[in-house]
């Protein structure tokens, strides 16, 4: 295991190197290399130092791992070096250069429509939300997206977690209006805390202190991090300020960070490995789940970064095919934004989502669900931020704005 292990530290750090070579830190792909180590890395320096949790799986399994994570790293490098040597001259003439740039009418009236379905939603189904039912019952609940208990949560989750967000940082980069700011900025928290998304409140603040707090160590980051770690606290009904707590949540917080998504994926190729009889009718991240926790099926899910579960259906060579020429359209994209849309932060919170689809969940309806209603989201502001609303001669105009 040692060796493998050297193996996948060797590419890790030639994986550094050029991410910093290339000033990739700065750009959107900093955010998506985060993920990267997320499940490739972090969970691999996590079980050759002695760390037990999830684990299920054997040594071989982590082996392999460790091999694959190398393979992911090598592709992601030649991916890098390709990008500089890309010519985006033909794509981006037709693009238009001012878009993400303005806040009209349109956009407003979009902007409004979202947040009046978020409130409208929580009010009509306020007493079943996770963070309502603890505070007043202290019952801590499955999310609704687990129990169905609240109506079509999935869909207005999508919104909470994903489209709320891109609202903020699109005013934040274009309004001066501060006050205006700090609202949206408590209305999202509340809304994701509320329906108990605490995880996707942790990415919303590492990427205001990527893009909005330039990466500072300051007293902006210890005051988000206290904030994410009182909101897993509530979440985990850990309340009370003890010794005991503390030591819990930063325990527990950091597992779930940097061990449980990977250990998701060794856990695939350990069940691989033994040649597991998967059930055709029940989500893999669900049986995987059983294993781990040793619970009954359909409890719980552990899903991975995506091509776990072409592994699992098609095997190694084809997962690693399927994400090369995955990866080859959204290098390009990657390029474009940085080029052209460099200073949008809406653009780049939109394509961390998609980032976080493909490392964070299984592949399934609902994620293409999601992914959908990203494109759409981008599409919508696209368009909306290009045109003026102008009534004359009793007549509604849309000017495009040059």
């Amino acid at each position: 295991m040692i060796t493998s292990f050297i193996v996948l530290l060797i590419v890790f750090i030639i994986w550094i190197f050029v991410i910093f070579y290339y000033k990739e830190q700065k750009n959107i792909y900093g955010l998506n290399a985060l993920l990267i180590i997320i499940i490739f890395v972090g969970p691999a320096i996590y079980y050759i130092s002695g760390g037990t949790s999830y684990k299920a799986f054997s040594n071989d399994a982590i082996i392999k791992y460790h091999y694959l994570s190398s393979i992911v790293l090598t592709i992601n490098i030649f991916f890098l070096i390709l990008k500089y040597r890309i010519k985006i001259d033909k794509i981006t003439k037709k693009l238009y250069p001012n878009a993400f740039n303005n806040i009209t009418l349109l956009t407003k009236i979009y902007f409004t429509f979202l947040f009046l379905a978020g409130a409208i939603y929580i009010i009509m189904y306020f007493n079943k939300f996770p963070l309502i039912v603890f505070f007043k019952k202290s019952i801590i609940i499955e999310r609704p997206d687990c129990t169905g208990d609240i109506p079509h949560f999935y869909t207005m989750s999508t919104i909470m977690m994903m489209i709320f967000p891109s609202v903020f940082f699109y005013i934040y980069n274009k309004s001066k209006n501060n006050i205006l700011k700090i609202s949206i900025f408590a209305i999202i928290i509340l809304f994701m805390t509320i329906a108990g998304h605490k995880g996707i409140v942790v990415f919303f603040f590492i990427f205001i202190w990527f893009y909005i707090f330039k990466r500072k160590i300051n007293i902006k980051l210890v005051s988000l991090f206290a904030i994410s770690m009182i909101i897993y606290g509530i979440a985990k009904g850990r309340v009370d300020v003890t010794s005991d707590n503390l030591l819990y949540i930063l325990k527990s917080s950091f597992s779930r960070m940097f061990v449980t998504q990977g250990a998701g994926l060794i856990e695939r190729i350990h069940l691989i490995t033994i040649n597991y009889n998967f059930l055709d009718y029940v989500p893999i991240k669900n049986q995987v789940c059983t294993l781990v926790y040793h619970v009954k099926l359909n409890v719980c899910s552990m899903p991975t970064y995506f091509i776990g579960d072409i592994m699992v259906n098609y095997g190694y060579f084809i997962a690693l095919i399927f994400y090369i020429i995955l990866g080859f359209p959204f290098f390009i994209i990657l390029k474009i934004v940085d080029v052209f849309y460099s200073q949008s932060v809406f653009l780049k919170w939109n394509i961390f989502m998609v980032c976080f689809l493909f490392s964070m969940a299984e592949i399934s309806v609902y994620s293409l669900f999601r992914l959908l209603a990203i494109i759409l989201n981008i599409i919508i502001v696209y368009y909306a931020s290009q045109f003026l609303v102008i009534k004359r001669n009793n007549r509604i105009i849309f000017k495009h704005i040059k």
